[in-house]
């Protein structure tokens, strides 16, 4: 008589739909023997991440993994993470269209190269008020409007025109009310009521950005003047077919989420590094939540000198 093979890590790529309706996929590891244990325990644990499982495209025991075989997923540390005390372990999930293999993400990222800063010492006339690795993105024309856009509106011609903003971090820059009230900028905070009373001075703010604004170029120059902020990392920019009070409306919805456990945390979305990060770790539920389809958002992050967007397709 033959003995039972031991449970070791194996892996699969997964394809689920949220409580919602929304498709998600991503990896997940499962200590067990075999195809069949891999997805028993799947149908088991998948409910309790609000998880209903839809297929596997590919499962692999761990210790026969060669290089490619999840694509750009990284497998290694999930396959390590699971054992008798942890039998199932989710990886990041991302939103999919649903079709099976997530080639067509719910979510299109782009990535806008290195950017440089603004300097003192350009001597371009008149001097440009934003890289010009970010101009189109920030004020030429946007992607057509999705048919939802133009139901929520009525009509095509009722879709507002694009307009730029930007989320800023009162944290990061001590004297941000005063530069955005000088400015003569529309801006608001997220917070209100007491929150802005107590915390405006370190809230996040929403500003919408003209090109030719002064407050827009201090916002891409280097310098030793503390009104100059790239060094700063101040926030995140997004261009979008919206009024102020609707980018106001959506975003301060993040600022608070709550955690499996009913206790409250802050997300600071706006940072470069949450930014970036936020369509891999997001179920697509969340995702489609967080990400509107009217804007691209977009991350600068001067410490890499690079730059990129995120938008819904």
């Amino acid at each position: 008589m033959s003995e039972a093979a031991a449970p070791a890590p194996w892996l699969g790529h997964c394809h689920f739909v949220t409580t919602s309706g929304v498709p998600a996929q991503g990896l997940v590891a499962v200590y067990c023997t075999d195809a069949e244990g891999f997805r028993t325990a799947l149908d088991a644990a998948a409910p309790l991440q609000g998880l209903t499982v839809k297929g596997t495209d590919k499962l692999i025991p761990a210790d026969q993994l060669q290089p490619g075989d999840f694509g750009e997923w990284d497998p290694g540390s999930l396959a390590e993470s699971v054992g008798a005390a942890r039998p199932v372990a989710f990886g990041e999930l991302t939103a999919s269209d649903g079709e099976g293999t997530g080639d067509d993400a719910l979510l299109e990222l782009q990535d806008f190269g290195e950017i440089e800063p603004l300097s003192m010492m350009m001597d371009e006339d008149p001097p440009p008020t934003v890289p010009k690795a970010l101009k189109a993105a920030l004020f030429g024309p946007m992607h057509p409007p999705s048919d939802a856009e133009v139901a929520r509106h009525g009509s095509a011609a009722k879709v507002p025109a694009a307009r730029t903003f930007a989320i800023l971090d009162a944290a990061k820059v001590p004297m941000m009310q005063l530069y955005l009230e000088q400015s003569g900028l529309p801006h608001r905070c997220l917070y209100k009521g007491e929150a802005l009373e107590r915390f405006g001075d370190v809230a996040p703010w929403v500003v919408e950005l003209e090109e030719e604004a002064t407050f827009t170029r201090r916002l891409f120059s280097r310098s030793k003047l503390p009104a100059d902020l790239w060094d700063k990392a101040p926030g995140m920019l997004l261009r979008g077919r919206a009024e102020l009070e609707d980018v106001w409306k959506h975003f301060r919805k993040f600022t608070k989420v709550g955690t499996h456990d009913g206790k409250s945390l802050f997300l600071r979305f706006w940072e470069p590094s949450v930014l970036r990060a936020l369509p891999h770790i997001l179920v697509a539920e969340n995702a489609a939540r967080f990400f509107p389809d009217w804007a691209q958002l977009i991350w600068v992050d001067p410490a890499e000198g690079r730059a990129g967007g995120i938008r819904r397709v």
